[in-house]
């Protein structure tokens, strides 16, 4: 049996591996300084690349990892169908949030790590909601 099958088949394992890519991830994006918010509004008003680069970097990585296990029969695809109000209805959802507090999905948990009281408050508690929403839907 290849290491990648008993991780496949060990649930607890996963669980670790998880949580340890996302302290690293978060690790890296605060180190980045892509948490702060001077940076994200830096991007918006396109003075301040540095976000973009960090998350063309990324995809850049992933692809081929995703390909990897998806090979290898690690891993499978579970797209949900979309349409077009669900597509609305997230696309209010996130832009709301962004708008209300500047920070995405994925540097508010940053940014809440670093102890910014508008990502704990606000940003936590809507990542909560919205993957709450996510699943019962």
């Amino acid at each position: 049996m290849t290491l990648l099958k008993h991780l496949q088949r060990n649930a607890r394992i996963q669980l670790v591996i998880g949580l340890f890519i996302g302290v690293a991830f978060g690790f890296l994006l605060q180190k980045s300084g892509v948490t702060d918010y001077n940076v994200i509004l830096g991007q918006l008003l396109l003075r301040n690349m540095t976000f973009a680069q960090l998350l063309v970097s990324a995809i850049i990585v992933a692809m081929p990892g995703v390909y990897f296990l998806m090979h290898f029969g690690c891993a499978q695809m579970h797209v949900k169908p979309g349409t077009l109000g669900s597509v609305l209805i997230g696309g209010i959802i996130f832009g709301g949030g962004f708008a209300l507090l500047g920070y995405g999905s994925e540097t508010v948990a940053g940014a809440a790590g670093t102890g910014a009281l508008d990502a704990i408050c606000g940003g936590i508690f809507g990542i909560i909601l919205g993957s709450g929403l996510f699943a019962a839907l």
